[in-house]
């Protein structure tokens, strides 16, 4: 009986831990793509809405960034390893 009471007092310390660390506040990301097949082009929007306390960097990998707006403002964002930050810009 001591074992299972220790046991459920782990697991319900383990359920809290869990729901302590999904407060994190992530990013905002809505995608809209559009795919010609017959130019073999991929073109897509995204949106992404950032709370102050992440960090602002978003990681492009092998896809070109034709305009970019922060804010209704257009920027050239600066890339850097595949990475721009917006604290660059602000």
């Amino acid at each position: 009986m001591k074992k299972v009471c220790i046991l459920n007092i782990f697991i319900f310390i383990l359920a809290f831990t869990g729901i302590a660390s999904s407060e994190e506040k992530l990013p905002i990301y809505n995608l809209s793509v559009s795919v010609d097949t017959k130019s073999n082009l991929l073109k897509g929007a995204a949106s992404i809405t950032f709370f102050e306390e992440t960090e602002k960097a978003i990681s492009t990998g092998d896809l070109q960034i034709i305009s970019a707006r922060f804010n209704g403002q257009t920027f050239v964002p600066e890339m850097k390893d595949g990475v721009f930050k917006l604290a660059d810009i602000i």
